[in-house]
């Protein structure tokens, strides 16, 4: 293909090479969007301005890239579904399955970020056995 034929091609589908979305989200991904506004009020977050998000995710992605997503203005990524779900302690196959559970039903687990460590883990007697979660559970980032 020629420069003139790349650059007609490239005028006619705006497409962006590198790992943050700029498509305007629409069905599937509008789900994913309101799976991440459901996880950030049970979290108390009703943050729209992506500060909190930006925090928890070590700078992953900059604060006004997660507000676009929480406001739904913004198409999530594979790369963002990864991040999130590493965030949150579940897998990306959870996150993207209990996104379609809220879009179908209107409720879906939401985990809760930041939790103080002596909340995690503790039986009352040491040989009382925790539930154990379907997919291998992931820290959540404090």
């Amino acid at each position: 293909m020629s420069s003139s034929q790349l650059k007609l091609v490239s005028n006619c589908y705006p497409v962006s090479m590198g790992k943050k979305s700029h498509a305007t989200p629409t069905g599937f991904a509008t789900e994913l969007n309101a799976y991440l506004r459901h996880v950030l009020d049970a979290n108390g977050k009703q943050d729209l301005s992506g500060r909190w998000l930006a925090e928890v995710t070590d700078g992953a992605r900059a604060r006004d890239y997660w507000s676009a997503l929480v406001k739904d203005e913004r198409a999530m990524t594979s790369n963002d579904i990864d991040v999130l779900a590493e965030t949150f302690g579940m897998s990306a196959f959870d996150f993207v399955r209990n996104a379609r559970s809220l879009a179908s039903s209107g409720d879906a687990p939401a985990p809760i970020v930041g939790a103080p460590d002596e909340d995690w883990g503790i039986a009352e007697d040491p040989g009382d056995e925790l539930p154990q979660a379907a997919e291998t559970p992931r820290e959540p980032r404090a």
